[in-house]
């Protein structure tokens, strides 16, 4: 599968070097043409089945089937209107909007329900906000649950896909709404790691008994 990934920080790296070892085609977009060289080059260098370049953002939406969001949660907007018509684009949105005092919205809406509406006619999946970089990586046996949420069946079910690629047991936990509580449950799992030092080797499973 082509995948665009808009980013070059850890998330999009992590996401990258797996699906590009699992057999896809990585482009990922930057504003800085080097940065996005630079991250691809890693990619390549870590060999695997699939590919990786670098482009520029509107090049990194052309591009993939699936595009991923793996940016701040303040910075999407003004990429996505930057962008024009993205009717039909499956985005995936792995974010938290969490700021120094917690969620910064939430309650009666989410990060993925604001891309929807920035984006409108996109086909926007939650996914990955609870999972940590270094899980994405590969880091860890890590044996995560992956929610994902999304009102798009043929979204959902190419999301799923690429989730199950990076080794977690993925759920479908819902249509997009369901982000309302995915996003409490990323901030939980920031403050667990970080505020209180449990460090990035935690994780969130379902179990059925």
């Amino acid at each position: 599968m082509n995948i665009g990934i808009v980013g070059t920080g850890r998330v999009a790296a992590s996401l990258g070097k797996a699906w590009a070892a699992a057999g896809h085609h990585v482009m990922f977009g930057s504003r800085s043409p080097d940065k996005a060289a630079a991250a691809a080059r890693a990619v390549s260098d870590g060999g695997g089945g699939g590919s990786a370049e670098g482009g520029t953002y509107a090049q990194a939406f052309q591009f993939g089937d699936v595009v991923v969001l793996a940016l701040p949660f303040r910075s999407v907007r003004e990429i996505l209107e930057a962008q024009g018509d993205l009717s039909g684009k499956i985005l995936l949105d792995p974010s938290n909007p969490v700021g120094p005092d917690g969620l910064v919205l939430g309650h009666t809406t989410s990060a993925a329900e604001q891309i929807a509406e920035w984006a409108p006619g996109a086909r926007v999946v939650k996914a990955l906000n609870t999972i940590s970089a270094d899980s994405m990586a590969g880091l860890y046996d890590s044996r995560d649950t992956a929610f994902i949420g999304g009102d798009d069946e043929e979204a959902l079910e190419k999301v799923a896909s690429l989730v199950t690629d990076l080794g977690f047991a993925t759920l479908v936990a819902g249509p997009l709404r369901i982000a309302r509580y995915l996003e409490p449950l990323g901030a939980l799992w920031v403050q667990l790691a970080y505020r209180q030092g449990l460090g990035t080797a935690i994780g969130f499973r379902l179990e059925r008994f």
